[in-house]
């Protein structure tokens, strides 16, 4: 089975916005996590996550995005996931992470 995932990334004023859609787990979680540090290397240390695409996260995944939550504080940002919802939603809150991080319901628009 392929995995599929595709990843965007614009601005959105001050905010570095990182659409992602399709599935967040052992076969994406490295490129998720390396496209996120490479991101906060180059000074985007303000990120959204759009994840109203995501389909499937498993602890791979979720520990991609605790590990970009904590680079990102660690460069004087921070990490805020937008639109989580299903399989995402469900691991952040079976662990207890959903307080980790700020949240916001809707996706950003344009």
């Amino acid at each position: 089975m392929t995995a599929q995932l595709s990843l965007s990334v614009t601005r959105h004023g001050r905010t570095t916005v990182v659409g992602l859609a399709g599935e967040i787990d052992i076969a994406t979680a490295d490129l998720v996590a390396g496209m996120l540090k490479e991101l906060i290397r180059m000074g985007h240390t303000t990120l959204a996550l759009d994840a109203s695409g995501v389909r499937f996260c498993d602890s791979t995944g979720l520990e991609a995005l605790l590990q970009t939550h904590d680079e990102a504080w660690k460069a004087g940002g921070g990490l805020r996931l937008i639109g989580v919802h299903g399989a995402l939603g469900r691991v952040l809150d079976l662990t207890g992470c959903r307080q980790v991080f700020e949240m916001d319901d809707m996706a950003l628009a344009g």
